[in-house]
């Protein structure tokens, strides 16, 4: 009998390690299991893999101000924010504090650029649901992988590129 009860928790502990708290959605672990299978997957069947790179400007800031309850309560609303706006099929992982990935596969770069417009214009980093003393914005990269594929530090080293460049021009959210 202590057996059964131990097992459920143990279970718990496992998908834990794979579950972001602050946006409930997969880590930068599941990312790596996620975008292994998704290459494979994209060789096997010649098909596109792109990723979209996503981060909140201007989160840090607001952390330091506002404290770390702030900062994860808007990583929270943003992974919200991004989830509704993707396809079923696509996987989103929050990848480091103010970034997230999500994994595109059959799609070609202006597709995903698409997506990534889509983003642009209805990811709301709270929602309208706090007012916000430090602003925050969304920005977003684009990377394609061919049927070759790329590793996944490549890809979102290759969708940051053009995120570095558009925290000058990203429409502030406050």
């Amino acid at each position: 009998a202590p057996m059964l009860r131990q097992a459920p928790e143990a279970a718990g502990r496992g998908t834990a390690a794979l579950i972001d708290p602050d946006s409930a959605l997969p880590n930068a672990r599941y990312l790596n299991i996620a975008f292994d299978r998704e290459r494979a997957r994209s060789r096997a069947e010649g098909i596109r893999l792109s990723l979209l790179r996503i981060e909140i400007l201007g989160l840090d800031a607001l952390a330091a101000r506002q404290g770390d309850r702030a900062a994860a309560r808007i990583a929270g609303l943003t992974a919200r924010s991004i989830r509704s706006n993707l396809r079923v099929a696509d996987t989103c992982a929050r990848f480091s504090t103010g970034v997230f990935v999500a994994l595109l596969p059959g799609l070609d770069r202006a597709e995903a650029q698409r997506i990534a417009d889509r983003l642009r214009l209805g990811v709301r980093p709270h929602g309208g649901a706090i007012p916000l003393r430090d602003p925050v914005a969304i920005s977003v990269g684009v990377a394609t992988a061919g049927a070759a594929g790329a590793s996944l530090e490549a890809m979102v080293a290759a969708a940051a590129a053009p995120v570095e460049a558009e925290r000058v021009s990203s429409a502030v959210v406050s």
